[in-house]
């Protein structure tokens, strides 16, 4: 009898797993192509999926120029603390440690001058002195410039040090 009753489940289970699997493979496929559908539509209309809120938003491409000038408008009261020239080329009349003053004292001042910003900048003012001169040392506003290039690479390693450096 306990034999009987162990062969009819394993026949039930051998017949009935795999319906259930062929079942959710049919539904899993009908909800691809419904969803490809909408997908198709959704793209097509300038929309990408957002992963955080699972719908799907229109695409606003990133713009440093737009961010940029927000940043530099914003009325945080920050002051950027740039005084004299300097721009892409490197020269501009001294090596802008005179625009810099040391109001906190640190090791190396280096990223400070480069941002034209003293020690004891604010995370507002780092940022926006990063966005004032990666503007004029982007790599689209002057193709071929390799100093420009190196500048702004010089600038972004500044940032990043120093915005790490106002987590902490």
């Amino acid at each position: 009898m306990l034999l009987l009753l162990g062969l009819g489940a394993g026949l039930f289970m051998g017949v009935a797993l795999p319906a259930m699997g062929v079942l959710n493979g049919c539904r899993q496929i009908g909800r691809g192509m419904y969803n490809t559908v909408e997908s198709v539509q959704a793209q097509a209309n300038g929309k990408v999926w957002d992963e955080e809120t699972e719908t799907w938003i229109t695409y606003v491409p990133y713009n440093l120029q737009d961010e940029a000038d927000k940043v530099l408008q914003s009325t945080s009261g920050d002051s950027t603390g740039s005084g004299g020239g300097g721009g892409c080329g490197g020269g501009g009349g001294g090596d802008g440690a005179a625009a810099v003053t040391n109001a906190r004292k640190v090791i190396d001042m280096h990223y400070y001058e480069l941002l034209k910003v003293s020690s004891d900048a604010s995370a507002g003012t780092i940022k926006k002195a990063y966005y004032k001169e990666a503007r004029s040392c982007h790599p689209d506003r002057n193709p071929g410039d390799e100093a420009a290039i190196a500048k702004f690479q010089a600038l972004g390693e500044a940032y990043r040090a120093l915005s790490s450096e106002q987590v902490k």
